[in-house]
C-alpha cells in the first residue's frame, strides 16, 4: 500500500492514550490516524468516505464505545465498516454486546504488543476482509480468548451442562487444561460444597434458558476452595444458532474479607464482655492468629518503668521463633516504636531493608504495627517478605481499635468497682466511726445541760467533735489521695524526709537519713506519706526514738524505720486497713492513706522489723 493508504479514526477520550496510538500506528508509513477525544464531536463530524476504519474506546463520557457504534453504523457506506472496540479493560458483557451489535474487533489495551496487535488487526480488517458470518465467528474467538475471568462455552441439554471450550483464564484459575475439561460435565469437574442442592439447581436453570447470576463456591485441581460470582450470557448466532457462555468472576478475595469481617463482629462481642486485661489480650492475639491467619504476633504494652513497649502477650510461635522478644524504647530506634509514637499503622514489606530496624539478622521478613492509642501496639509478623496486604490493615485496624476499646472498658469497669468499694467503705466511716463520737458528744451535752458535772461533760463533748474533725480531714484525704497519678516531678527523698522531720514535733526524737533516691513523684502526696510514716514513729516507738530512713540492699527502694516495740508479726497484714490503729487517739487512717498512696504511683510497701526491733516499712518504687 502507498504512504497513509488506510486512514483510520481514533476515538478515545484520554488525549494520551490517542497520542500514543497515532505514535505507534504511523510508525508504519501505511497508517494515517486522525484522532478525536470526544465522542459527541466525532457523530457531528464523522463523514465515512474519510476513513477505512474507526477504533474507538469502550467507557467514555456520555456515550459508550458501543452507542458510538449504533449511532456511527447508521452512517457507514458500506454493512461491513470496520470498527473495532479498543478498551482498558476485558468485560464479557461488554464482549457479549460487541457480538451482538456486529463490531468487528476487540482488543484491550496494554504495552507494545497490543498496539502491534491492534495494526495486525486493521490490516486484517482493511484488506481481503472476509464475509461478516466469517468475521463474527473470527471476533468471537477473539473476545473469548481474551476475556480475563475464567469463561467456558457450554453446551447444555437434557438437565446437564457440558463445556464445549475454556479460555486461557480458566485453565490458569481453575488448573484445568483444555484437554480434561472439554466434554466434561461442569458438576463433576467443579464440585461444589453443595453439589446435590445448589449445583443441580443451578444446572437446571441453566438449562431453561434463563439467565443467573449467582455467588457459588468451587474446588480447583489442587483441592483450594474459591469463591466466584457465575453468570451465565446467551449469544444469539447470525446463522440461527446459540452460544451459552459461563463467566467466574473470582470473589474469593472479597468475600474472605467478609467472612473475616463477620469473625471479627464476634469476636468484639467477647472482648467487651472480658473481665481483665489479660482476657482481652489472649482474645485478641486469638483473633490475629485465627482470623486474620498471621500465627507469629504479639501485643506490647508500654511501661513507664521499662521506659519502652513490653512484650506483654504473646502466640506460642512467636516464642517458638525469638529466642528473646525484644522492649522497643524511645532511645532505641524501631518499626515498632517509630509506629506507637505516630499513632499511625505502619506495615513494612521487608523488615531487613527498614533503616530502622532493631535487629538486622531477625529471621521475620516482613511486619504490620498496629497501635493501640497510649497503651501499646499490636504486632503481626511473618517470616516471608510483603505478608501483608490492605485486607489485613483493613481488618487489623478493626481488631486494634477493638482491643483498645476493650482495654479501656476493663479499665473503666476496673475503676468503678473500686469507687463502688470505696463508696461501701466511706459508707461504713458515716455509719461507724463518725456515729460514735457523736452519739458521745451527743449523751453528754445532755449530760451537761441537765447539771451534772458541766464542766467534764463539756470537755468530753470537745474532745467527740475533735476526733470527728480529723476524722473528716483524714476522710477527705483518704477520697483525694486514691485517685491515679497523673502528673509528677523528680523528687529528692533526702531533701523531703528532713523537711517533713521540721514539720513535726518531734521532741527527743532523732533523725537519721542515709539515702540519697530519687523518684518521679507526685510530691505533695508522698509528702503526706513520709510525714504518716514518721508521724507513727514518733507516737508508736517510745518518748525518745530513733528513726532512720535509708536505701533497701537490692536498690529497690527505699525503707523508714524506727526503734521502738514494733508491729506484732501476725497484725501486719492488717495495719493498711482503714480504721486500723493501736493508739486510742488515732483514726485509723494514717496507713491507709500511705498504702493508698503508694499503690496510685504503681509503687509497693511492706511492713517488717528493723534491726532494733521496731516498725519498719519498705517501699519499692
Amino acid at each position: 500500500m502507498a504512504a497513509g493508504d488506510i486512514h483510520v479514526l481514533h476515538v478515545d477520550d484520554d488525549e494520551a492514550i490517542t497520542d500514543r496510538a497515532a505514535r505507534e500506528l504511523e510508525r508504519d508509513s501505511e497508517f494515517h490516524v486522525t484522532s478525536s477525544n470526544s465522542p459527541t464531536d466525532t457523530l457531528a463530524r464523522f463523514d465515512p468516505a474519510a476513513y477505512d476504519c474507526v477504533v474507538s474506546d469502550y467507557e467514555m463520557p456520555r456515550i459508550d464505545g458501543l452507542e458510538l457504534y449504533d449511532r456511527l453504523s447508521l452512517q457507514f457506506d458500506r454493512p461491513d465498516f470496520p470498527f473495532i472496540l479498543f478498551v482498558d479493560l476485558g468485560s464479557e458483557r461488554i464482549a457479549a454486546d460487541a457480538l451482538n451489535a456486529g463490531v468487528t474487533g476487540y482488543l484491550r489495551k496494554g504495552g507494545q504488543d497490543q498496539y502491534d496487535a491492534l495494526a495486525a488487526r486493521i490490516r486484517s480488517v482493511t484488506s481481503n476482509r472476509p464475509q461478516r458470518s466469517d468475521a463474527a465467528d473470527e471476533c468471537a474467538r477473539e473476545l473469548f480468548d481474551n476475556l480475563p475471568d475464567p469463561t467456558v462455552v457450554l453446551d447444555v441439554e437434557n438437565g446437564d451442562s457440558r463445556i464445549r471450550r475454556v479460555n486461557d483464564a480458566f485453565e490458569r484459575v481453575f488448573g484445568y487444561d483444555s484437554e480434561t475439561a472439554v466434554g466434561a460435565s461442569v458438576t463433576e469437574l467443579l464440585v461444589s460444597p453443595k453439589r446435590d442442592t445448589a449445583a443441580t439447581s443451578l444446572s437446571t436453570t441453566l438449562t431453561n434458558g434463563a439467565d443467573v447470576c449467582h455467588e457459588v463456591r468451587r474446588q480447583t485441581a489442587d483441592g483450594e476452595w474459591r469463591d466466584f460470582l457465575f453468570r451465565n450470557v446467551h449469544v444469539e448466532r447470525p446463522d440461527g444458532g446459540s452460544l451459552t457462555y459461563g463467566v467466574y468472576t473470582d470473589i474469593t478475595k472479597r468475600m474472605d474479607y467478609d467472612r473475616c469481617l463477620t469473625e471479627l463482629h464476634e469476636t468484639a462481642r467477647r472482648l467487651m464482655a472480658a473481665e481483665s486485661s489479660d482476657a482481652v489480650l489472649d482474645t485478641g492475639l486469638a483473633a490475629a492468629r485465627d482470623i486474620l491467619g498471621h500465627d507469629i504476633n504479639a501485643i506490647h504494652l508500654y511501661d513507664e518503668t521499662a521506659g519502652g513497649l513490653v512484650p506483654t502477650a504473646t502466640t506460642a510461635a512467636t516464642e517458638a521463633l525469638l529466642d528473646d522478644i525484644p522492649t522497643f524504647t524511645e532511645d532505641g530506634e524501631s518499626i515498632a516504636w517509630n509506629a506507637y509514637e505516630r499513632g499511625e499503622v505502619s506495615v513494612c514489606p521487608d523488615v531487613r531493608d527498614d533503616p530502622d530496624v532493631l535487629n538486622p539478622e531477625t529471621p521475620l521478613r516482613s511486619e504490620m504495627v498496629l497501635p493501640l492509642g497510649e497503651r501499646g501496639v499490636l504486632l503481626l509478623s511473618s517470616t516471608d517478605v510483603d505478608a501483608f496486604d490492605d485486607a489485613d490493615v483493613s481488618l487489623g485496624s478493626v481488631l486494634a481499635a477493638t482491643i483498645q476499646s476493650a482495654l479501656q472498658q476493663v479499665e473503666r469497669e476496673q475503676a468503678l468497682a473500686r469507687q463502688n468499694e470505696r463508696l461501701d467503705e466511706f459508707a461504713s466511716i458515716v455509719s461507724h466511726d463518725l456515729r460514735t463520737p457523736l452519739d458521745l458528744a451527743s449523751v453528754h451535752l445532755e449530760l451537761a445541760v441537765e447539771g451534772h458535772d458541766e464542766e467534764a461533760h463539756l470537755e468530753r463533748v470537745e474532745a467527740a467533735h475533735d476526733r470527728m474533725s480529723r476524722l473528716i480531714d483524714d476522710v477527705l484525704t483518704w477520697a483525694r489521695d486514691g485517685e491515679a497519678v497523673d502528673a509528677t516531678e523528680t523528687v529528692s527523698l533526702r531533701s523531703l524526709v528532713s523537711g517533713c522531720w521540721e514539720a513535726l514535733q518531734t521532741g527527743d526524737a532523732d533523725l537519721t537519713v542515709t539515702t540519697e533516691y530519687t523518684v518521679e513523684a507526685d510530691k505533695e502526696r508522698l509528702r503526706r506519706v513520709v510525714e504518716n510514716l514518721l508521724d507513727d514513729a514518733l507516737t508508736h516507738a517510745g518518748d525518745s526514738p530513733s528513726v532512720r530512713v535509708g536505701d533497701l540492699d537490692d536498690g529497690s527502694g527505699v525503707f523508714v524505720e524506727d526503734d521502738g516495740p514494733g508491729i506484732p508479726e501476725d497484725e501486719r497484714e492488717n495495719v493498711f486497713d482503714f480504721g486500723y490503729t493501736l493508739s486510742t487517739s488515732g483514726t485509723g487512717f494514717g496507713l491507709a492513706i500511705v498504702h493508698q498512696i503508694i499503690e496510685a504511683h504503681g509503687w509497693e510497701i511492706q511492713v517488717a522489723e528493723s534491726e532494733a526491733g521496731g516498725a519498719r516499712f519498705e517501699i519499692r518504687c
